[in-house]
């Protein structure tokens, strides 16, 4: 879940702003005045006692990663390198990435994650 609600804040800083926005950036929602764009209720990493969570930016792509802290906990990557192309994956046995198995259709948003 909060993955994806790194999903919706990442495409409406990518479309709004043009780049992407860093964590900080989007725990805080220290965006320009009338972007409308969301943030983050909680910090991710104060909240989930399972995961931690990093958000790589860079220019228009991101990474937002969910590693587990404990063996048997499987392990999640959300990839953009462009805008509307997100490309997620898991781990069952720690970090995911790139060569990661590809998590199929998504039906759920994280929109109860982010507010505005």
């Amino acid at each position: 879940m909060f993955l994806s609600a790194f999903e919706i804040i990442e495409h409406n800083c990518q479309l709004t702003l043009q780049h992407v926005c860093p964590f900080e950036q989007t725990l805080s929602g220290a965006y320009p005045k009338g972007t409308n764009i969301e943030r983050l209720k909680y910090d991710p990493n104060k909240v989930d006692p399972n995961y931690t969570y990093t958000l790589l930016t860079n220019g228009m792509a991101w990474e937002a990663h969910a590693n587990p802290k404990r063996p048997g906990l499987k392990g999640f990557c959300f990839m953009a390198r462009d805008i509307g192309t997100v490309v997620a994956t898991y781990n069952n046995n720690g970090p995911a990435g790139w060569t990661s198995t590809p998590i199929g259709d998504r039906g759920m948003e994280g929109d109860s994650f982010a507010t505005q």
